[in-house]
């Protein structure tokens, strides 16, 4: 099944937009001290509200849960109130293979130039990140970008950059989401998380 975008005309009311940390802790029965242990496995989670909505949204919204068909088909979520404000900042792709952790040594930016702020999200092979700090280019436009999360499946070399219009692949947490219905409108909340 095709990955689909998330209509614009659907843009949510209200949203919880965020990340769930695949973290344990372990606490000890004497002293109840903590170790928190970190793996790899985060993902984006999401709960969005969308305004009543008039008959021709209505139905775009069913038709739109109808192409996912509950938990099984996927859709590009794009947080509406994220710009990135640094205008053009080069073409960047991913530099070199296999690379695993939070960190991605990248290429092809502006040179010497603040290319991504601390907040700014960025999806290279289906995967969005958010940058914990501000990501400075160096004088032949490579940058190491820190990450919020685990890289789960290694980019190929030379893979795009979205830092424009970043995106987040999600899948709707539920199999049944019923739209409530008033006189003259409709409305829903739905769950998601990242799908992969």
């Amino acid at each position: 099944m095709a990955t689909i975008d998330w209509p614009a005309e659907l843009a949510p009311q209200s949203s919880e937009f965020g990340v769930a940390y695949n973290d344990m802790a372990f606490t000890s029965i004497f002293s109840n001290a903590q170790q928190i242990v970190s793996f790899p496995g985060d993902y984006w989670q999401l709960s969005m509200t969308l305004p009543p909505l008039g008959r021709d949204k209505e139905r775009l919204l069913a038709a739109t849960l109808g192409r996912l068909r509950g938990r099984t088909g996927w859709f590009r979520f794009r947080d509406r109130r994220y710009r990135h404000t640094l205008g053009d900042v080069g073409n960047p792709i991913v530099d070199g293979a296999n690379q695993t952790g939070i960190r991605l040594q990248t290429r092809l930016w502006k040179a010497s130039s603040l290319v991504l702020r601390a907040g700014d999200y960025i999806t290279v092979a289906d995967q969005m990140f958010q940058m914990p700090e501000d990501v400075e280019s160096d004088a032949n436009g490579n940058a190491l970008l820190p990450l919020n999360m685990w890289i789960r499946e290694a980019p190929a070399s030379a893979a795009p950059i979205e830092y424009a219009s970043p995106y987040c692949v999600m899948r709707l947490a539920s199999s049944g989401n019923p739209i409530r219905r008033q006189v003259g409108q409709a409305g829903i909340t739905l769950q998601a998380r990242e799908a992969f």
